[in-house]
């Protein structure tokens, strides 16, 4: 019960306004469509692809969640693939291109700040971990995994508070 609040909560503070450009529109859809596969083929549960990090930089992004205990070096296995492949889908994808194409033309962009096409320093991937009691896994397991700002952040939960602490920090390396 506290799992499905979290992730209805979670999803209700990540949603964005549907927006009334319909190029944005249909470059959310992709967005979307792409979170389903990777949830799919991960076994991750789609959280929001939508403003999943603080930083008003980032554009492009999708936030999972698991119940699955992983070292770093699982984690490691985990993100980089999706990473590569989303930052791969995105500039490949003619519908992607299109609004990064028309965002540049007008004043998005640069109201927004966002940093068009996708790159590594406009896109995000969050894969949170919870049990079904709510709680972050111990140490030596990750509680979260970020990508964001161009580099990979693996972070573990302090033991007594479940704050996320920073154990790792990586940058993203072209060609993974």
């Amino acid at each position: 019960m506290r799992y499905n609040l979290l992730i209805c909560f979670l999803l209700l503070s990540c949603q964005r306004y549907e927006s009334e450009i319909p190029i944005e529109r249909e470059a959310n859809k992709v967005l979307t469509s792409y979170a389903q596969e990777v949830a799919i083929d991960t076994n991750l549960q789609l959280l929001s692809v939508k403003h999943v990090t603080s930083s008003m930089y980032v554009h492009y992004c999708m936030a999972f969640t698991s119940d699955k205990n992983i070292t770093i070096a699982e984690g490691k296995k985990l993100i980089q693939p999706i990473v590569v492949n989303f930052l791969q889908k995105l500039n490949n994808d003619p519908t992607i291109q299109a609004y990064g194409e028309f965002c540049e033309r007008g004043e998005i962009a640069k109201q927004n700040h966002f940093a068009l096409p996708p790159r590594p320093a406009n896109t995000a991937v969050k894969i949170a971990f919870w049990n079904h009691e709510m709680d972050r896994p111990k140490a030596p397991y990750l509680a979260e995994i970020l990508f964001q700002d161009g580099s990979y952040h693996y972070y573990e939960a302090d033991p007594e508070t479940q704050a996320l602490k920073l154990v790792l920090e990586e940058p993203y390396t072209a060609g993974e």
